[in-house]
């Protein structure tokens, strides 16, 4: 029995098990830890165990959740593409944020400038953000979308203090265009398309590793039909003027889809993904960050929402998945959410998801 659960964890581990799109079960093995949370690893074989719907929770003070991280066991922060406002939330409480704060003057932008920032990840005590760098719906290219900043975190009995640290970075754009090894990308070209375009850049997702690195998560261009993602191998040094490094670009097979949103707990990446496409729908991928292989979750009722960010806590790990909607423009007693003004009638939707033993 031993040599078979070890034998599965290092087949699933190196990325070689793929559940077939078509099957939705999907089984946990679990390796036993001396300390923590079991560690969920997935393999193919018929069905024992799968990720169920917990629950549905509102949180008021925004429309979406684009991009969001937890702070602690307790505590997770959100940004937004539509306000340069970092809210924070308890978890096991939803409705208004405990915390707003406004990094409008952190990302150095002017009067009516937005960052459109859809990225949040943390690396030990620093959080950073990050704009899509996309042009507008009319292909109008927006500097101010072109911003990276990171916040150093200071957790006090009673809030959290955000401290900006080094400066905010705008040369990203051009390191990823003038980077050698990316011009097969045509990522010149997919930069002047709007970032609405399925074909347009347009960076949605941001995620930190286990060692470090941060991945920059593509939204658009597609490339052959897959979803790109590129490390930069020296995050910290990029926000104290240095140029970004990056490590080899990965292009996953997501079924068509691209990534809206991303986390990792212990090196384990889950992706949110969704396609224009009509009729192929959302869905979330566990890739281990290396390979080019990601194994799609059974998370039943995803197609209710129109998941835009995902959190892994410390202490569930991948136990527990709590997804974000884009609810902007769902409607609120007849008006779009977007197009209410006042900050506190406006909400997002969030679901958990539990992994449960059958």
């Amino acid at each position: 029995m031993a040599c078979t659960l070890v034998m599965t964890v290092l087949l699933v581990s190196c990325g070689r098990e793929k559940i077939d799109s078509n099957n939705d079960s999907i089984v946990a093995v679990t390796s036993i830890q001396p300390e923590g949370n079991p560690q969920v690893i997935l393999d193919s074989k018929p069905a024992m165990t799968n990720y169920v719907l917990r629950h549905t929770a509102y949180y008021s003070g925004s429309c979406d959740g684009s991009g969001g991280v937890a702070l602690d066991e307790e505590h997770f922060a959100v940004v937004n593409d539509e306000t340069s406002l970092l809210l924070i939330y308890r978890r096991h409480e939803p409705g208004a944020p405990i915390q707003t704060i406004n990094i409008r003057r952190a990302l150095e932008l002017k009067k009516k400038e937005e960052g459109d920032l859809e990225g949040l990840a943390r690396i030990g005590d620093l959080l950073y953000v990050l704009g899509s760098h996309s042009r507008d719906r009319d292909g109008k290219k927006q500097k101010e979308r072109r911003k990276l900043l990171a916040l150093r975190i200071i957790s006090t009995s009673e809030k959290f203090e955000l401290k900006p640290v080094g400066d905010v970075y705008e040369d990203l754009m051009d390191d990823l265009e003038d980077h050698n090894p990316f011009q097969s990308l045509n990522l010149k070209d997919s930069a002047k398309e709007s970032g609405d375009d399925p074909e347009g850049f347009n960076i949605e997702g941001l995620c930190s590793s286990s060692d470090g690195i941060m991945w920059l998560c593509f939204r658009g261009p597609r490339i052959s039909g897959k979803a790109l993602l590129i490390p930069i191998n020296n995050p910290r040094d990029v926000i104290f003027g240095a140029r970004a490094k990056f490590g080899s670009h990965v292009l996953l097979d997501l079924q068509g889809r691209t990534i809206r949103g991303a986390d990792q707990y212990e090196g384990q990446i889950i992706l949110v993904a969704d396609s224009d496409s009509d009729g192929l729908g959302s869905a979330l991928f566990l890739w281990n960050g290396v390979g080019d292989v990601a194994t799609q979750l059974h998370t039943p009722d995803l197609h209710s929402m129109d998941p835009e960010s995902l959190i892994l806590f410390p202490d569930t790990g991948l136990q527990e998945l709590l997804i974000l909607s884009d609810d902007g423009g769902r409607r609120l007693l007849g008006k779009d959410c977007k197009d209410w003004e006042d900050a506190s009638s406006k909400r997002f939707r969030s679901v958990t998801y539990q992994w449960q033993n059958h």
